[in-house]
C-alpha cells in the first residue's frame, strides 16, 4: 500500500469511529424520564405553554389606522438642476416589539412619492401616507419617520445632474388610531 492508500484507510476509520457513538444512540430502546414533574410515582411531561395551550403568547392585536402627512419646503440653492422635476419621498418603519421579552411579532415598512411644486428657489411638496398596523404593543412601538429629495425625479431622463437629501426624523410613539399625524420639514438641495 502507499502513502495515500493508508491515510485514506485511517480518515476513513477515524470517521467510522465518530459516527458509531451517535448511531448507537439512534438504536437505545430504554424510556428515558422527561423533563416535568412526579405525580404518583411517575413523570409527566411538563405542558408547553404554545403547543398546549394556544391562546398563550398569542398576544391581542389592535389596529392602528389612521395618515402621516409630510409636508417639505425646499429651498433650492444648486444652480446646475435647470428645471428637472423635485421628487419628495417619505417613509415610515415600524417593528412590534415586545417590551418584556424584546421579541419582534412583525415590521412594516410604508412609502410614497411625489414631485415637488417649485416657484423660483422654493419648491413644497405633501407626501401622504394613509397606513393600517394590527399590533400586539403598539402601546410601546415606535415608529421612525424620514424623507427624501431627488432631483431629478427618477422618471427624468437624463439622470444628470442630480442632487439627494434624505434624513431620518425622531422617532414617535404609535399615534391612536384614526390620527392625522403632520411632520413639517425644511430642506435645502
Amino acid at each position: 500500500m502507499n502513502r495515500n492508500q493508508i491515510l485514506g484507510v485511517i480518515f476513513v476509520c477515524i470517521c467510522f469511529a465518530l459516527l458509531v457513538p451517535s448511531a448507537w444512540g439512534q438504536l437505545r430502546t430504554q424510556n428515558r424520564a422527561l423533563p416535568g414533574h412526579f405525580n404518583n410515582g411517575t413523570v409527566r411531561p411538563t405542558p408547553n405553554a404554545i403547543e398546549d395551550n394556544p391562546d398563550v403568547g398569542q398576544a391581542a392585536l389592535t389596529t392602528f389606522g389612521g395618515t402621516f402627512v409630510f409636508k417639505i419646503t425646499i429651498t433650492v440653492k444648486s444652480t446646475n438642476l435647470g428645471t428637472d422635476t423635485i421628487g419628495c419621498a417619505a417613509g415610515l418603519s415600524l417593528a412590534d416589539v415586545n417590551p418584556t421579552t424584546f421579541v419582534v411579532t412583525g415590521d412594516w415598512e410604508e412609502g410614497a412619492t411625489v414631485a415637488a411644486i417649485r416657484s423660483g428657489s422654493t419648491a413644497t411638496c405633501t407626501v401622504t401616507i394613509p397606513y393600517s398596523w394590527s399590533l400586539a404593543n403598539g402601546a410601546t412601538d415606535l415608529v421612525y419617520p424620514d424623507y427624501g429629495i431627488e432631483v431629478p425625479a427618477s422618471t427624468s431622463n437624463p439622470p444628470l445632474p442630480s442632487r439627494l437629501n434624505s434624513h431620518s426624523l425622531s422617532s414617535m410613539h404609535v399615534p391612536a388610531n384614526g390620527t392625522t399625524t403632520t411632520i413639517t420639514v425644511t430642506a435645502t438641495i
